[in-house]
């Protein structure tokens, strides 16, 4: 969670995250998804 949340801020190449995330593809399609469903929108 602390990855993503200060990936909003800054920004990061999705390439450039941990592997352990999963393949970047993976990551940023479930990024997309929360996006969609107002997950972040929430945090605030």
């Amino acid at each position: 969670m602390m990855v993503l949340k200060g990936s909003l801020r800054t920004g990061i190449r999705w390439n450039a995250l941990p592997r352990q995330l999963g393949a970047s593809s993976t990551v940023y399609d479930r990024f997309q998804e929360w996006v969609e469903q107002g997950f972040f929108r929430a945090l605030h």
